[in-house]
């Protein structure tokens, strides 16, 4: 995993599909890092938040956005988090964008990764 601290982007099985790696490759193209989202839960829990950071951050964000997070983490895509919550996939994409700029990260891995402790 400090792999990514070296400037890698992305991480595959190698025996991934095609609709896959054309994921990845769009992904790293928008500028964002891919991991399979199993490999991303297992880096959320790997990192612990005190109590006054949780807080902080729990205070900067909507209950709609908090739900949104929360599914971000669990790996869903963007489609996936509007049909659960009953949103335009375009309002998804807004609370994630307000999320980036609210949290300070840049992207998804690094969302999830900072709400691993907010429950």
């Amino acid at each position: 995993m400090f792999s990514f601290k070296k400037g890698y982007k992305a991480y595959i099985h190698s025996i991934s599909n095609i609709d896959i790696l054309d994921s990845v490759i769009s992904s790293v193209k928008m500028g964002n890092t891919w991991i399979y989202p199993e490999l991303m839960q297992f880096l959320i829990q790997s990192i612990p938040l005190n109590e006054n950071q949780k807080n902080k951050l729990l205070d900067k964000l909507t209950i709609k956005e908090l739900e949104v997070i929360e599914l971000v983490a669990e790996g869903l895509n963007n489609n996936q988090i509007a049909k659960t919550l009953d949103l335009a996939e375009v309002t998804v994409k807004k609370h994630i964008s307000s999320l980036f700029k609210k949290l300070d990260v840049k992207d998804r891995l690094s969302l999830a990764l900072t709400f691993k402790n907010f429950k």
